[in-house]
């Protein structure tokens, strides 16, 4: 976290990659627009296409990349494993496989040699990597900060996408809205903003987020927690608590809007376990990508 820091942690960092985002974007719109049976596999594509752009300066292949395939196998066997209990692994920790997982980690460290080089496309490791030499105990440090932030950014980026799909084709008076304001060439967008932002708690990306570990002792609501025990935080429940979201079922970005004298609700992205600050955070590449589908395309029922 701190090598992410270090790096992609404000605007200005940032600003660097939104090329990239926009061009693999357009290439995105151009692949539906050509075959959108194949709309699931698209998405996984732009997913792969930015974050390994960023991570790694590598430009993916047009079909069957090698190692959009390896982050996708990896994040699967990732999603399976922290399920509490769901493996005898769970019990008895040497049975351990990590074969995929490491393959992921050193398979696309071919930026280290470019940058030796002077030919290393920007990105989050050759500007860890730049006139710097690596020590023995920094080098794996570099290396798995790029891959956890391939592995993250991928599969975060795919499901608010396909939430953005699926909640577009079931209400397209709410896209339309999005769509005039953002045609209007408003400075801000309110409205789509908080179309995003009913995307990511309609829809969360991780029900459960990931298993964490107490690190000490801890009294909640009575009951003592002790340190070590292993906490699984309801992230869907919070973010569909009548209690604080109005008809949480409904989907409604105007919930995030204040109106006629009525706050909005929470933003979700600030529910702990599940949108924690993470790197990145001033715009993800999802909303970017969400913003231009606004933008350029038109969603209507089949004739």
């Amino acid at each position: 976290r701190k090598s992410m820091h270090q790096i992609i942690s404000n605007r200005a960092a940032l600003g660097v990659y939104h090329p990239i985002e926009e061009i693999e974007t357009c290439r995105f719109l151009k692949r539906v627009l050509l075959n959108l049976k194949k709309l699931r596999a698209h998405v996984r594509h732009i997913a792969g296409a930015i974050i390994l752009r960023i991570s790694h300066g590598y430009e993916v292949k047009e079909n069957n990349d090698p190692f959009i395939d390896l982050a996708d196998r990896a994040m699967d066997q990732f999603s399976r494993s922290a399920a509490p209990g769901a493996f005898t692994v769970d019990i008895m920790p040497f049975l351990a496989n990590f074969k995929t997982r490491e393959d992921m980690v050193s398979t696309p460290w071919l930026v280290k040699d470019q940058t030796a080089a002077g030919i290393a496309p920007t990105s989050f490791t050759s500007n860890l990597l730049e006139g710097r030499t690596l020590s023995a105990e920094e080098d794996p440090v570099v290396m798995w900060s790029a891959a956890f932030l391939n592995a993250g950014g991928a599969d975060t980026i795919v499901s608010p996408i396909y939430a953005y799909f699926l909640a577009m084709t079931l209400f397209p008076d709410v896209e339309k809205k999005a769509q005039a304001e953002i045609d209007a060439v408003i400075a801000t967008l309110p409205y789509t903003e908080a179309l995003v932002k009913e995307i990511y708690r309609w829809n969360v990306v991780g029900p459960t987020a990931i298993p964490h570990r107490v690190s000490e002792d801890d009294i909640r609501d009575g009951h003592y927690i002790p340190k070590g025990s292993l906490v699984i935080a309801n992230i869907w429940f919070m973010l569909n608590d009548s209690r604080t979201y109005a008809n949480p079922s409904q989907f409604n970005p105007e919930r995030f809007l204040d109106n006629n004298g009525k706050n909005a609700e929470p933003d979700p992205r600030k529910i702990c376990f599940s949108f924690c600050i993470c790197p990145g955070t001033p715009k993800s590449c999802s909303t970017n990508s969400i913003l231009t589908l606004f933008a350029f395309m038109d969603r209507s029922p089949p004739r």
